[in-house]
């Protein structure tokens, strides 16, 4: 029997069949219809998700690094300038009071550029 079945879906049997209530087109399922109201088929369980590219081209964690070791040195030796005050008092040979402008003029030009 079904290849009684098949054989006449094969000749076309099919197209001999009169539409229902006057419409002269088969009745076939629209694509939309298929979509409003659900395929069947399940979702895909795991979808892949697509990064947008960085405007940078993926170098910022370069800049954000760099910017910090810059931050770290130039506050280190700021702030640890009674370290060096010494040393530099016996390289130049001279009183506290001048020695003592290498640390404000160090502190005064860093905080004025804005760091």
């Amino acid at each position: 029997m079904t290849s009684e079945v098949t054989k006449s879906l094969s000749d076309g049997d099919q197209s001999k069949r009169k539409p229902m209530n006057g419409d002269q087109s088969t009745h076939r399922k629209s694509p939309d219809r298929k979509r409003r109201h659900g395929s069947g088929k399940k979702k895909p369980e795991k979808q892949e998700v697509l990064l947008p590219t960085p405007p940078d081209g993926g170098w910022g964690w370069v800049i954000v690094f760099s910017s910090f070791m810059i931050h770290v040195i130039a506050d280190g030796v700021a702030y640890s300038f009674g370290i060096f005050y010494i040393e530099f008092l016996d390289y130049f040979r001279a009183g506290k009071g001048e020695t003592g402008w290498i640390g404000s003029l160090l502190v005064g030009i860093t905080w004025g550029s804005g760091q």
